[in-house]
């Protein structure tokens, strides 16, 4: 994973994130086809799933190596350290999944790190 973000890091230099985010999309996309058992899949689950990654892969890979491209490579990896945190969020507001104290803990500690990690950079 390591030289795959540095690589990325390297190419925003010289690309466009969106240029980046289609080629990593095309690459990306049938390398998981390949891992995927579509015939056990309802119609409907597979078009979710299509969506999903779609819109993960675009949007999601075109912000990251935006990131990357403004900020840099080691800021925008630790950031990603939140992502954890705003899925539990997004599990409570959605699913009403129980947050418990443990969870509150371990967000605190990972913001906190965060938050040191970037201002020492």
């Amino acid at each position: 994973m390591g030289r795959g973000v540095a690589a990325l890091g390297a190419a925003s230099k010289d690309a466009s994130p969106f240029t980046i985010a289609v080629i990593r999309s095309a690459v990306l996309a049938p390398l998981f086809s390949l891992f995927s058992n579509f015939s056990e899949a309802k119609k409907g689950g597979i078009i979710y799933a299509a969506l999903s990654g779609v819109v993960g892969l675009a949007l999601g890979s075109t912000a990251f190596i935006y990131a990357m491209s403004q900020i840099g490579v080691a800021a925008t990896v630790i950031a990603t350290s939140l992502t954890p945190i705003l899925s539990q969020l997004l599990d409570r507001a959605v699913n009403k999944a129980t947050i418990y104290p443990k969870h509150i803990l371990g967000a605190t500690l990972v913001g906190l790190g965060t938050a040191i990690s970037m201002t020492n950079n």
